[in-house]
């Protein structure tokens, strides 16, 4: 593989010339071109060099835009002509798109959501959209469980005390023994669902596509979202943001929630509704809330969500441990290196399959 840094060419083209012998009248065929794979994750190999490896072995070239920032499809467009495969994180990939790559064969999220691909439009091309499901699974549980010893420890108000020069006397609650909801019972609901069996905590879950088999697997009690969203201290969501989980959490469910419960959201931004979330912590209907995804990233902090109490906010860093983005990158790497050399895919997302796994 030759890496192409593209700060020097978007548009470095190999010779296609026949070339021909004095001594021979044979045309030689051309060599053939090593298939060109834009990476924008940028994410991707930063942990180890094994996934550039497996893209090297392959024969593939990689092709890395500067910063590996494309923010717009005018800033894609130069380097869609002549690729085979994508490796991407959250650029939006559009039918736009496609119609002008025509070489391209296969589309990776370096993560799991895959709401900023057009899966229709895909399909219908014949192009195979992929991802890395599991890849991530501890990394995101962990946090979300970190989320809710922080918020029941009242570790923000602490440190903040203490860096003021105050000493109090500060009670918090134990995550011990409490109901926890999980809302979306896949790769990363079901992970946290285990780290909290070590906790005691009772686990309630809903997921209209999870057998009961896995339930009874995790420890989990198959219920209604109602009676999770009643009888729960703590929430969290693992689920991707389709029409049917747009704003699931909304006023109404804020409402029914309990005044002492907290609320994780690791998913996806949209997932909640931002400004009944922003009333619902100043009015005091919830006690707090972990908010990992927002509707629009990088966030707004004019938006009423930011002047809420007892709310932590991280920067959609669910995955981003060095073990979770290896297993992603090897993962990607994997699915265009099996599609190219003619193998099925191992991680395909088929148009209808978006339903499933929150988060990256």
């Amino acid at each position: 593989m030759s890496m192409i840094d593209a700060t020097e060419s978007v548009e470095s083209v190999e010779s296609t010339e026949t070339v021909t012998s004095t001594e021979s009248t044979e045309a030689v065929e051309p060599t053939k071109r090593a298939p060109k794979v834009l990476v924008t994750a940028r994410s991707f190999g930063n942990v180890t060099e094994k996934p550039m490896q497996l893209l090297q072995e392959s024969g593939c070239e990689v092709v890395i835009p500067p910063g590996r920032v494309l923010n717009s499809f005018a800033e894609m467009l130069p380097y869609l002509s002549d690729i085979t495969a994508m490796i991407i994180s959250r650029e939006k990939i559009t039918d736009e798109v496609f119609a002008n790559a025509p070489n391209l064969q296969i589309v990776v999220k370096h993560g799991v959501g895959v709401d900023n691909i057009d899966l229709a439009a895909a399909a219908k091309r014949g192009i195979i959209v992929a991802n890395t499901p599991g890849a991530n699974k501890l990394s995101v549980a962990e946090l979300a469980v970190n989320g809710m010893l922080a918020l029941s420890r009242q570790l923000l108000y602490a440190n903040q005390s203490v860096r003021q020069g105050r000493w109090e006397t500060l009670m918090g609650q134990n995550l011990s023994q409490k109901t926890v909801g999980i809302v979306g019972l896949g790769n990363i609901g079901s992970s946290t669902a285990r780290l909290l069996r070590g906790f005691g905590c009772r686990l309630l879950a809903y997921d209209p596509y999870i057998s009961a088999e896995k339930f009874a697997a995790v420890g989990a009690t198959s219920v209604s979202y109602e009676q999770l969203v009643q009888e729960s201290d703590h929430i969290t969501l693992h689920v991707p943001l389709t029409r049917e989980t747009y704003h699931m959490v909304d006023q109404v469910v804020l409402a029914g929630m309990k005044e002492s419960a907290f609320l994780i959201n690791l998913a996806r931004g949209g997932v909640v509704d931002e400004l009944a979330l922003a009333d619902a912590l100043q009015n005091g209907q919830i006690a707090g809330a972990v908010v990992d995804v927002f509707e629009q990233e990088p966030p707004d902090t004019s938006h009423p969500l930011f002047q809420a109490p007892n709310t932590l906010f991280t920067p959609h860093m669910g995955a981003h441990s060095r073990e979770s983005m290896n297993n992603m990158s090897v993962m990607a790497a994997t699915n265009v290196v099996e599609v190219l050399q003619g193998r099925a895919c191992p991680h395909p997302v088929a148009a209808q399959e978006q339903r499933h796994e929150g988060s990256v």
